[in-house]
């Protein structure tokens, strides 16, 4: 999937949801984002990751994509499970506030993210698949 414009990020640890607080949105939210000119993805994520939950990335698992048709021009995200293994103090610059691990999907998502419910679902459909 290295044809995406950004990534949206569904980062793991120990088996929990991280997610960070946007206070303009007055929402969680996953670590979303375009990718910088000649960034590659795996770049793009760790840039992410970092900057908005602080997280250091270990595995990174594809797992589809959407086309956000909700701005003037069309963005294609890859969506990409990632495993944190360790945290660090986020950088001074970063838009986030709050970062929490979940078990648990929290009910303040960020409104408009129709596919946060959709990738949920999904996941919870592959977990049960395997188990």
């Amino acid at each position: 999937m290295d044809d995406v414009d950004g990534v949206l990020i569904i980062p793991f640890y120990n088996n929990n949801y991280v997610m960070s607080y946007n206070s303009k949105e007055n929402a969680w939210q996953f670590p979303t984002g375009l990718k910088d000119d000649n960034e590659s993805i795996k770049e793009c994520i760790q840039r992410l990751s970092l900057k908005e939950i602080g997280g250091i990335i270990g595995f990174v698992d594809p797992i589809g994509y959407y086309k956000d048709k909700n701005t003037v021009e069309e963005y294609k995200y890859g969506i990409y499970i990632v495993d944190i293994e360790d945290f660090t103090t986020k950088p001074k610059w970063s838009e986030t506030d709050v970062v929490k691990i979940f078990d648990r999907i929290p009910p303040e998502l960020i409104e408009d993210m129709l596919i946060y419910n959709i990738i949920l679902n999904s996941l919870k459909f592959i977990i049960k698949e395997q188990n």
